[in-house]
């Protein structure tokens, strides 16, 4: 049996890390074996991230000062749940390893998330999951941004050298 003091310091460093966390998600880990919850916390921990079980009443008390997660987490505190806490910028790449786990585990679900103060459903993490990683969606813009410029100097270049031409066309013909 775990004493008050216990309880209290888990309490208290679950709010602590509700308090750094960039993302959070709720997750069904019932069912899963210890080498499965190990490969997965060693997945999260790459990714700047950590799951944390702990029961239905102390996750209430750790949600009680914090009321935009507790409206967001309160519906689904049933059953076994993990808190899955995001810590570092690139909270959809925790997101996707979750989705991808949930993918091969059939007894691991997503039950929902936060991210900057907005609930997520389990579809809407997994839409999040989805998105493609930060490093491609900036290659992508920048080429986009580098597309314009570049054909617009293409097609000014282009009009002295059509008009090079012509005049090396006319002169060769004389």
């Amino acid at each position: 049996m775990v004493g008050k003091e216990v309880k209290k310091k888990q309490v208290a460093a679950l709010s602590e890390n509700f308090s750094k966390s960039r993302g959070t998600f709720l997750v069904n880990c019932i069912g899963l074996n210890v080498e499965e919850m190990t490969g997965l916390r060693k997945n999260l921990k790459s990714k700047q991230a950590n799951i944390t079980v702990i029961r239905n009443t102390l996750a209430r008390l750790a949600l009680a000062n914090r009321s935009d997660m507790k409206e967001a987490y309160e519906p689904f505190i049933k059953g076994s749940n993990a808190f899955v806490m995001a810590f570092g910028e690139d909270v959809p790449s925790v997101a996707k390893t979750l989705y991808d786990f949930q993918e091969e585990n059939e007894v691991f679900k997503i039950k929902c998330g936060l991210l900057d103060g907005s609930a997520l459903s389990s579809a809407e993490v997994a839409q999040l999951a989805k998105l493609p990683s930060r490093e491609v969606l900036r290659a992508s813009f920048l080429a986009v941004l580098s597309a314009s410029p570049s054909k617009f100097l293409r097609t000014l270049q282009a009009v002295p050298g059509d008009f090079v031409r012509v005049l090396n066309s006319y002169k060769e013909n004389k």
